[in-house]
This record gives structure tokens, sequence and C-alpha cells, in this order.
């Protein structure tokens, strides 16, 4: 609403404020007309502050505070000589400190509220910023697998067409070639989609470095989400005796994001998740444990082979993928580092134990 409008609104209501006092107290209605004049200070001060564009100058306090008090001394001078009462010199001064103090009331109070807004548009750009690095980071996870699946198809493409020379004549020799072309050509296409997904992944603008510290936190806030859309009262907890600075995050997200969400998932209706950061010697160990259903000691060297899975979907019934902690294994195995359970037991939550180099913290490998 323009300054001039709130004046003219404040100047209307508060004679018929007073009009409801004075009737209520079974007071004279003429009490009522000696309130007018504030109807005209009132406006006067919407239409002072929107004169001098006092919305615009908010950047500079001490100039904004000046004009809120000169627009408020002018409405109260404007008032005192439109009443029939004697003009005593001394009540200006007196108004001039009023108008000073109101206006650093006023100032603070609209600070107060601009601090709200840039509260509220900070939650919102964190959010989005949330949402573009894990969307880097899982775009930055396909990427290392699909290199890993272009090199062996590469080298079986070599198999095959060493396979086409060794049988030189032999029945089955133009097989051979034809397999060889063929895998030619998924090659191909495997490379344009990597090219394209490679493009993908730099879109996000994402900060340049990150403290595995921040990387906890950001996982965490993701996974109270999604604890809260499936109706979990989790607690998540952290204990970083050790902390580094990378500019390589994007493993990490998808290595404790994918441990993370699996703790979460076996949590009951509620539950503790816990990660933990210490270096031993020249090696960093992150242990990640939550309290959930835990794993059955036969299956402790199964979780991580590919397509295996103990996660049933509550709508379809089937199996998930089994994906999650094979990818989990790949990328701390392409750091040189390991990772295994622990510890698991029935009803008594899991805890899994990553070991990685401190020195391959900061070493690019094939995942960048």
């Amino acid at each position: 609403m323009p300054a001039y409008w709130a004046g003219a609104a404040a100047g209307l209501l508060v004679p018929l404020v007073h009009v409801a006092v004075a009737l209520a107290g079974h007071g004279p209605l003429q009490a009522a007309r000696g309130y007018l004049p504030e109807t005209l200070a009132y406006t006067v001060l919407g239409t002072a502050l929107h004169l001098f564009r006092v919305d615009r100058r908010l950047d500079s306090p001490l100039q904004a505070a000046l004009l809120i008090a000169l627009a408020d001394l002018s409405a109260n001078v404007v008032e005192v000589l439109v009443r029939p009462d004697p003009v005593q010199v001394q009540r200006f001064a007196v108004m001039a400190l009023v108008a000073m103090g109101r206006a650093a009331v006023a100032l603070g109070a609209c600070y107060v509220l601009q601090e709200g807004v840039r509260q509220r548009e900070w939650e919102k750009e964190r959010r989005s910023y949330m949402e573009k690095l894990f969307f880097a980071c899982n775009l930055q996870t396909e990427a290392f697998f699909l290199k890993k699946s272009a090199r062996e198809i590469e080298q079986i493409m070599a198999k095959a067409h060493r396979l086409y020379r060794d049988l030189n004549g032999q029945p089955g020799q133009s097989l051979a070639l034809e397999i060889a072309k063929d895998i030619h050509e998924v090659k191909k296409d495997y490379q344009r989609t990597l090219s394209a997904l490679n493009r993908l992944v730099d879109t996000p603008k994402l900060q340049a470095e990150m403290d595995f510290s921040e990387i906890v936190a950001l996982v965490f806030d993701a996974n109270r989400s999604y604890a809260a859309g499936l109706g979990k009262q989790v607690a998540f907890k952290s204990e970083l005796l050790a902390d580094f600075r990378t500019a390589r995050y994007g493993r990490w997200v998808s290595i404790l994001n994918n441990l993370v969400s699996n703790g979460v998932e076996a949590c009951g209706t509620e539950g503790t998740l816990t990660v933990t950061a210490t270096r031993m010697r020249e090696r960093l160990v992150v242990e990640v444990s939550d309290t959930g259903a835990g794993i059955p000691r036969e299956d402790w060297d199964l979780v991580f082979s590919p397509g295996f899975s103990t996660k049933l979907n509550p709508v379809t019934g089937a199996f998930s993928s089994g994906i999650g902690l094979t990818h989990v294994a790949e990328l701390i195995g392409a750091m040189g580092g390991a990772i295994r359970v622990a510890h698991a037991a029935p009803d008594r939550g899991a805890r899994f134990r990553l070991e990685v180099p401190w020195t391959a913290l900061e070493i690019a490998d094939e995942m960048e």
C-alpha cells in the first residue's frame, strides 16, 4: 500500500475508534470532533513519507531516520496549527524529540520486518541450493559408473575383434566381426550419453569447496525431511573428530546419503542415526550407525553385491534394486579405500565402517 493511502486510512480510523470509545462510555458524540485534526495529521504524514521516498532510502539508516522524523514533525505541526488551542513554542521542541523517537522505533520495526523477509528468502535459496547439489552429485555418480561401463565395453569390443582375427577363416569369424561392430555402435551411443551427462553435471552453479562437516550437515538436513515423509522420528547425531575441505564433495554426498538414507529406512517409527569421523594415522575412518532392524550375520558380505537387497517396496512387495551400497563401495574403492559392516544384529541396528587414505581426500579420481 502506498504511504499516502496508509496515512489516509489511519486518519479515518482514528476518529471512528474515538467515537466507539465515546459511545461505549456514554460520552457525548461531539468528543470525536476534537480528533478530526488527527485525520489531517495522519494524511500529511503518509503524504510526506511518500514524497520523501523513505521506502527507497532504507539502505541509508541515518537518512531514512531523518526523513521519517521530518515527516512526523510536519504532521504534528499541521495538527497543532489547525487546532483552536493557543500554540506554545515549547511544544515544537517536544514534538521534535517525539518525532525522532518515533522515527527510531519505526525504522527499527521496518528493519526487523525486512530481516524476516531476508530469512525466508535465504531459506528458500538454501533449499534450492540443496536440490541442485543433490542433483549434481547424483549425476556425478551416474557419470562415474557410465565411464566404468564404457571402459568395459571397450575391452569387450577388443576381445571380439581379437576373436575375429584368431578365427582366420574358421566358422564363426563373420559372427565375431558382426559382434565387434555391434559393440562399437553401443560404445558410440555410450559416449554420446556420457558427453551429454558430463555437460549436465556442470550445469548447477555450486560452491567450489565444502568441509566434511558441512557435507554431513547437508545430508542430515535432507534426510530429516525424508524421515518426516516416511512418518518416522529419527534423531541425527554426529561426532566429527576429523574434518577436511575438498572441492570434490560430490562423491561424499553420494556415499553418506546412501548410508544415511538406508539407516533411516532401517529404523522403525523412531530411532537414532550417528555419523562419526576420526583420523587414524594416515587414514580417515568414518562410521555410520543406526538403531534399526540390523543385518543378519550371513548377509554382511553380500550387502555390497550388485542387486542384493533385503528391502521390500511396501506398495509393490518387490525388492529394491540393491544398487546403493554397490555404488558406495565403488566410490570408496576409487579413492583407494574400503567399506565393511562393522556391526549388525537383528533389532539392534547396524554400523558401517569405511576407511580412506588421507592423501586421497584431495586427489582427483575418475569420478571427477
